[in-house]
């Protein structure tokens, strides 16, 4: 029971304590924003995040939040996706204990997919958590009322991709040796890809596209997730997945 609190609801509690409370400190900004949107829109250096605080206005209150539980938030998501997922298996090969590991008397798979549903169900159960106290927080502060169905259907969409980069960091893992160095080089890849996401001119090349705030803004209006691109991230994640267990079946100690 111990070892179950340490590896799945200590860190799973941390990832919804730090989100919870970045919510919390936006909550409260929230009026001075609305009051001096003009002034961060002239500010932000950046023509694309310019161009998202101005849409802000025009979205209002669901805008604002988007803005800052899912597109500010996800530089905390893509590193819980990452560190939930590079020691799966470069970690035990790292520490030399994965031997003792395929020693169990498991199947490979059932071993393998224990450990990517565990990280999994860290990333999407304090996102979703989170989500859901949103229009609470929201009514005790500043008595204000925002729709919860939107803002779950967010919650999903971003899970999507939480899970994609969650699923190319567990087959990285099941195929490496060195956790560090997976985690550095999908910290430089998820860098990259916001960088250019910046770039006016190649905004439309970068994977950021697919989270992009306007995507989630829609879902007021639509209240329907976009299975375009949420099915592409979910079969990409289960591609992932088939990958990880056809390596982790034939990788020796």
């Amino acid at each position: 029971m111990l070892r179950f609190l340490r590896h799945a609801i200590l860190p799973a509690f941390a990832f919804f304590f730090v989100l919870e409370l970045m919510l919390v400190g936006a909550i409260e900004f929230w009026p001075d924003f609305r009051e001096n949107i003009a002034g961060i829109r002239i500010f932000t250096q950046f023509k694309v995040l310019r161009g998202l605080v101005g849409l802000l206005k025009e979205g209002e209150l669901p805008g604002y939040i988007v803005f800052q539980h899912f597109f500010k938030g996800s530089l905390l998501g893509v590193t819980v996706s990452v560190m939930f997922a590079v020691n799966a298996v470069a970690g035990e090969a790292h520490r030399g204990t994965l031997e003792i590991l395929l020693a169990r008397p498991l199947s490979r798979t059932r071993i393998l997919m224990e450990r990517y549903l565990l990280g999994a169900l860290q990333i999407v159960i304090p996102l979703a958590l989170t989500t859901w106290t949103i229009p609470y927080l929201l009514m005790e502060r500043w008595d204000e009322e925002i729709a919860l169905y939107p803002l779950m259907l967010g919650s999903v969409h971003m899970s999507c991709m939480y899970l994609a980069i969650h699923g190319t960091t567990f087959f990285l893992s099941t195929i490496g040796r060195h956790p560090i160095r997976i985690a550095i080089g999908m910290f430089f890849f998820c860098v990259l890809q916001f960088a250019v996401y910046l770039m006016m001119d190649a905004t439309q090349y970068s994977l950021v596209q697919l989270v992009d705030p306007l995507l989630f803004i829609d879902l007021f209006t639509t209240e329907q997730l976009n299975w375009n691109i949420c099915g592409g991230l979910l079969g990409y994640t289960a591609l992932t997945v088939a990958m990880s267990i056809f390596a982790f079946r034939r990788r020796l100690p």
